[in-house]
């Protein structure tokens, strides 16, 4: 209330490091972070818990968390590269700490799978198109429900999708959209939803590349 952020971070850390399990309290230490504009810093902070606290499962998984709001701020930096490598690191805390406790499997699939979408987001702005492909592939195989969940940039699944089928400068994306879709099939075989997003993603693009089209004629179209 009074400003006071980096009083604010000194003291959600202390509370964190007494309760280093209660989901509360790293909520205020992320906010205090988020405030003082040094988000980025958020794995830091979770490893050093994590080191005087004990590498816990809940400690991993919290390690996890830090780095997919710091593989975000990375995102918002423009720096795909370290991004990406941000997000891998996140995958092998939430993995590691289903292995120590896997009654977190069904709570962390959802994080897992959206550390895959960012990852996928990442590569997509680092010019690597069918990784991506590949990152959202991994997301459905993750959590297959996918259609309402959003990123902390405000992207979703058909954001990606689209991204990785967009042209670009150099011309049309070289991903297979039925070799894609016949891999998301395997893994969501009752879920239209995929095949959807794709023709819609592929529609737009084509519909644009009308459009960039020199040769301009009168036609009718059914």
């Amino acid at each position: 209330a009074l400003g006071l952020w980096r009083e604010e971070l000194a003291i959600a850390e202390a509370g964190a490091l007494r309760l280093p399990a209660s989901a509360e309290v790293r909520a205020r230490l992320n906010d205090a972070l988020w405030n003082g504009g040094a988000v980025a810093r958020a794995p830091e902070f979770a490893e050093r818990i994590a080191r005087l606290s004990g590498p816990t499962a809940d400690a991993l998984w919290f390690s996890g968390y830090a780095l997919v709001l710091s593989g975000e701020q990375l995102r918002r930096e423009e720096l795909p590269r370290r991004a990406v490598d941000t997000y891998r690191t996140a995958l092998d805390r939430f993995r590691t700490a289903i292995l120590m406790r896997k009654e977190l499997a069904s709570t962390t699939a959802y994080w897992i799978a959206m550390a895959w979408l960012g990852q996928g987001m990442a590569q997509v702005r680092a010019g690597e198109r069918a990784a991506a492909a590949d990152c959202l592939v991994a997301a459905i195989k993750a959590q297959a429900e996918l259609g309402e969940a959003r990123d902390g940039l405000g992207y979703d699944v058909l954001d990606l999708v689209d991204k990785i089928f967009e042209w670009r400068e150099s011309g049309a994306s070289q991903v297979d959209p039925i070799a894609l879709l016949d891999r998301i099939d395997a893994l969501a075989p009752d879920s239209a939803f995929y095949a959807v997003a794709i023709s819609d993603s592929l529609l737009r693009e084509a519909l644009r590349a009308d459009g960039r089209n020199p040769q301009r004629a009168m036609r009718d179209t059914v």
